[in-house]
């Protein structure tokens, strides 16, 4: 049966090609188109298999802006960026929904719905065919039990798509306007690229473009303009004092109801606020925020993070996961509820302001993600094709951000109700963030560690003392030393050598190291490997591969950036002897901490203390 065009619908029956997205600021039951066809583009992603699969001679024509398939061939767009996430948008049977096409040429359509652990269903399948400048819509049968919707072309003719949306009819579908917030330190260009794309796109889009509002927040004094932002500029309080600052700005706006957090260096498709808008206007829960894919801009097919959980540690839900194979997409599109301790990184994280009881605390940078989803009451979820590619963490690392870390994952346990704030589980949360730099030569992280958990024992007010950390960081860079000053290195290829991950991990190794505080004591020299121990910048040197070895040295490949490590007993057993220390004390506060920090009661989050510190 061949679907023909629809070149003039009656409004109440198919969306219009001109006004698929209604206006208004009440309840809406008009059209809304949720989602546009991706396609690759080097500046954000290319990796062909995440936006779609080709057999026997399809893919992408990147000079025509279009997905193709020859004769016979079969078209896929079963991938993470092009599939319809049903479930996200919590489609049900008295939801319309309508699929539109355009292109060139005739082919099978086949529609098909997948829920992880079981087999497709098939929802439609038609023969089309496709002429240029005349949109063909397919309705779809009414949406039971949702899960992830992607499509299939069999091609007859030589088939050209050049546009695939997904539009949606809703009973519940309610007015959304998001204002945005990107907090820029130092990173101009940046800015510049991001806010350019989102304004390109937003003149592309009329339908959505009065949905947003853009913010600026300039904390480093080198951006003055941005395209289709309004900037404003801060006292440097770091990412939770420029984050507020926008989400304050955007709450004297009666017509903004969600506001989203975005970071200045996040590489990301535009497409992303439009698939946002979507879901929370047919959310059925009022509190539910949308929280982006972190992809690492090493391994943009890869998840970084697809939100964490909180417990003692950070802990990134499905890292790892290869976004190249469908079955895994699937895995990322099952929904997570109920899951306590769940937080959403601020790269993009979109939450309804009703529902912000409590803000950010002042930690300058560095949890105060994680405390702003633990201190409010937000449904997160996360969207197939909703992402961020940047740099991962590990790549950030340093004495600062040793310090930084330590100090809010003590906090946050606390602070907030359902975490364990007693003395065993801080002794095993603060020992690891502690060891794990010790026992690799980073003497001056460990110290960092240990002026943390000193710090916290000081109490709520010591943020207000200091709240640019200026003081805090020159102390930090005092402290971490050699770590702390990263330079161009000159070293000896012959003199150097990588290390396995795995080396020194069997059980008698294990036993050894720990006997002699991996190798501090006790061992001779002679026992000592020659060579230097050569590790890379995104992983760093960890306490089984300094085992010894008396010099290491980490540096990036690309830049030649890097810094040198030597074992050092005395500053081993002194930083051993200051985090004991160190740690009695905070035990010994512990009922006194856990009432000054707790979430409900601090005064350093409210609104009143956030506009004292910003100066308004």
């Amino acid at each position: 049966m061949d679907a023909t065009p629809t070149a003039d619908p009656a409004p109440q029956e198919t969306p219009s090609a001109e006004t698929a997205e209604p206006t208004g600021t009440g309840p809406e039951t008009g059209w809304i188109l949720a989602q546009r066809l991706v396609f690759p583009d080097p500046a954000v992603n290319s990796r062909i298999r995440l936006f779609c699969h080709g057999v026997r001679g399809a893919g992408h024509d990147a000079r025509g802006e279009a997905y193709f398939a020859r004769p016979g061939a079969r078209l896929k767009l079963d991938s993470y960026f092009n599939a319809f996430h049903a479930s996200a948008m919590d489609l049900g049977p008295r939801d319309a929904v309508v699929l539109r096409l355009e292109g060139e040429g005739e082919a099978l359509v086949k529609v098909h719905m997948a829920r992880p652990l079981r087999s497709d269903e098939t929802l439609l399948s038609t023969l089309v065919t496709l002429k240029p400048g005349r949109p063909v819509d397919l309705t779809l049968p009414p949406v039971r039990d949702a899960g992830v919707m992607h499509l299939r072309f069999n091609a007859r003719t030589r088939l050209n798509l050049t546009r695939a949306d997904w539009l949606v009819r809703s009973p519940r579908a309610r007015h959304v306007k998001i204002g945005a917030v990107i907090t820029t330190f130092k990173r101009n260009d940046a800015v510049q690229a991001s806010t350019a794309r989102l304004a390109a796109y937003m003149e592309a889009n009329a339908d959505i473009a009065d949905r947003l509002s853009l913010i600026v927040v300039d904390n480093g004094g080198d951006t003055d303009a941005a395209p289709g932002a309004r900037v404003i500029k801060n006292r440097n309080l770091g990412g939770a004092g420029g984050f507020t600052r926008g989400l304050l700005e955007h709450k004297q706006d009666p017509d903004v109801t969600h506001v989203l957090f975005m970071d200045d260096d996040a590489e990301f498709f535009p497409e992303n606020l439009r698939r946002t808008l979507a879901v929370l206007r047919l959310a059925r829960a009022k509190n539910t925020a949308v929280a982006g894919t972190m992809l690492p801009a090493s391994k943009r097919w890869q998840v970084w993070e697809n939100t964490a959980i909180f417990d003692k540690l950070c802990r990134p839900i499905l890292q790892g996961l290869n976004l190249r194979k469908f079955e895994n997409v699937l895995e990322l599109a099952r929904p997570l509820t109920g899951v306590q301790g769940r937080y959403a990184g601020w790269w993009y994280f979109c939450f309804p302001l009703s529902h912000v009881k409590r803000l950010a605390f002042p930690f300058f940078v560095r949890g105060d993600d994680v405390w702003f989803s633990l201190a409010n009451d937000f449904d997160i979820r996360t969207v197939l094709g909703v992402c961020s590619h940047q740099d991962d963490f590990v790549s950030k690392r340093s004495p600062l951000t040793a310090y930084l870390d330590a100090r809010y994952h003590v906090i946050q346990m606390l602070a907030h109700d359902g975490l364990p704030s007693d003395e065993a589980t801080f002794k095993d949360q603060l020992t690891f963030l502690y060891r794990q730099w010790n026992e690799s030569y980073h003497y001056g992280s460990a110290a960092a560690v240990i002026e943390a958990i000193e710090d916290v024992c000081k109490g709520p007010s010591f943020f207000d003392e200091d709240p640019e950390m200026s003081a805090k960081r020159a102390r930090i860079k005092e402290l971490g030393g050699e770590e702390a000053n990263l330079r161009p290195l000159k070293w000896r290829r012959a003199g150097n050598t990588g290390v396995a991950p795995a080396k020194h991990t069997s059980k008698p190794f294990q036993i050894l190291r720990w006997l002699t505080c991996n190798g501090h004591r006790w061992i001779p020299k002679r026992y000592f490997y020659n060579k230097t121990a050569r590790f890379d910048m995104d992983t760093r040197a960890r306490p089984n591969q300094v085992f010894l070895r008396e010099n290491c040295l980490v540096v990036d490949a690309q830049s030649g950036i890097g810094y040198r490590l030597k074992r050092d007993p005395k500053r081993f057993f002194e930083n051993r002897r200051n985090f004991d220390a160190a740690f009695r004390k905070l035990v010994a506060k512990l009922p006194e901490l856990r009432k000054a920090y707790r979430a409900d009661s601090v005064p350093q989050i409210t609104e009143e203390a956030w506009r004292k510190r910003l100066g308004l």
